[in-house]
């Protein structure tokens, strides 16, 4: 983490500073749970951030409107209801882990 690039929108010194962890300061031998759980509470909004994309939701409790599972899953077998889980998470970890295109780098 450097914090030079505190100004620099989605760095971790941003971040830091806009959800005020003075407890963080890049000296991680000397604070080691404080950053530890900084960066899994960065990580975890990544990650969340990302499924609320991939399955077109405007806010965690809103319905998806995209990769939407078919009508009453919850009422079928359970071998569909885990071929279905499979499917969905196979498509969100493919765009989250696939690497960026030439458009994409460049918004």
């Amino acid at each position: 983490m450097k914090t030079s690039s505190s100004r620099e929108p989605g760095t971790l010194s941003n971040l830091k500073i806009h959800i005020q962890r003075s407890s963080v300061n890049g000296n991680v031998k000397s604070r080691f749970k404080a950053h530890h759980e900084f960066v899994l509470l960065c990580g975890k909004a990544y990650i969340l951030e990302a499924a609320m994309e991939y399955f077109g939701m405007d806010n965690t409790s809103s319905p998806p409107t995209k990769h939407v599972p078919e009508q009453n899953i919850q009422k079928t077998h359970v071998t569909r209801r885990t071929a279905v889980f499979d499917e969905a998470m196979d498509g969100f970890l493919e765009t989250l882990i696939s690497p960026l295109s030439a458009e994409e780098v460049s918004r």
